[in-house]
């Protein structure tokens, strides 16, 4: 790696369109032919930033509180680089994704050339989508996988297309639905059965169905799915949780999808339908989960409350 940058119009260049889009990022030359853009895309649904680099490594920090809920998708649309991100390496390749998280510092190197999108979420929408609490960030989307193709495709066609502003929210559902279904592929489901996954969504209609049952404990779901209670912690280790911890999880995360459906019930109203008999106790661990208080995710929805790449709202 080639140090310092003042030789490097080209990477000068680049790194302040970079920091004019997120405030805070560093990039270095590897080579005498590094240089780099980056350029805004206004799409009303999914503001993005269109990123042209050559021969150059990109850091930046963790971002400030200002930042801290956003999450972006780096989707790659031509050439290949590599992503350090929650301690994971990625190669990135052509229909590649992964997601950053905002509040985690990241370094991408590119030894060729690469074209690439950064697509800006909620983040909290992002960690919603997980079955069980383990980090999505980091984590290599391959392209070859239909799913991820086909939300590569809507996303590349989302953001040249003008929208009405009453359109807005449910375009960005949809996309969150299709980064749900590619994130419940193999990756997530940690090599568990067909059987397996079968049965874990019959537990989750169960919990949901039955938060009178879910308060008597772990005991109660062995008992009805005809399993021991050391057959159920083994099941759930594979995710890295516990029964109890992932029946918490279903019905926040069916929360969360309730909060965010466009409905009118009240905070409460959803905190009881989801088996939560004490509201303060639901929102504590609402914004423990989602990093949001349940109140804040309903206004967001109106409102819009998370930054665009060069530190606008999202209206």
């Amino acid at each position: 790696m080639i140090e310092g940058t003042s030789a490097y119009p080209g990477v000068d260049a680049f790194q302040h369109s970079l920091r004019q889009a997120y405030g805070r990022f560093d990039a270095m030359p590897l080579s005498e032919q590094a240089t780099g853009h980056a350029t805004s895309i206004a799409s009303k649904a999914l503001p993005s930033l269109d990123v042209t680099a050559s021969n150059v490594i990109s850091r930046r920090p963790a971002l400030g509180a200002e930042w801290g809920d956003n999450a972006f998708l780096l989707m790659i649309v031509e050439g290949s680089l590599v992503l350090d991100h929650y301690g994971r390496q990625a190669s990135l390749g052509v229909g590649d994704m992964a997601l950053l998280d905002s509040r985690e510092g990241c370094r991408i190197e590119v030894p060729d050339t690469v074209n690439a999108l950064t697509i800006g979420l909620p983040r909290s929408d992002v960690v919603a989508v997980r079955l069980a609490m383990e980090n999505v960030f980091g984590l290599a989307m391959p392209g070859n996988r239909p799913i991820n193709r086909i939300v590569s495709g809507t996303i590349g066609s989302i953001l040249h297309e003008d929208c009405d502003d009453v359109h807005v929210t449910a375009i960005r559902s949809a996309v969150m639905s299709l980064i749900d279904q590619a994130l419940g592929s193999d990756d997530q489901m940690g090599g568990t059965s067909p059987a397996e996954r079968a049965l874990l969504g019959e537990m989750a209609d169960w919990v949901l169905k039955n938060p009178e049952a879910v308060e008597e404990g772990v005991e109660a779901m062995a008992a009805r799915f005809a399993l021991s209670r050391r057959s159920l912690y083994r099941l759930f280790s594979r995710f890295g949780t516990s029964p109890s911890r992932w029946i918490a999880d279903v019905r926040l995360r069916h929360a969360y999808r309730m909060l965010t459906a466009g409905g009118d019930e009240s905070v409460s109203a959803v905190a009881f339908a989801c088996g939560f008999s004490d509201c303060s106790h639901f929102a504590r661990a609402f914004r423990q989960r989602f990093g949001v208080r349940p109140s804040e995710l309903r206004k967001r929805q109106t409102q819009g409350l998370y930054r665009t790449p060069g530190g606008s709202r999202l209206s």
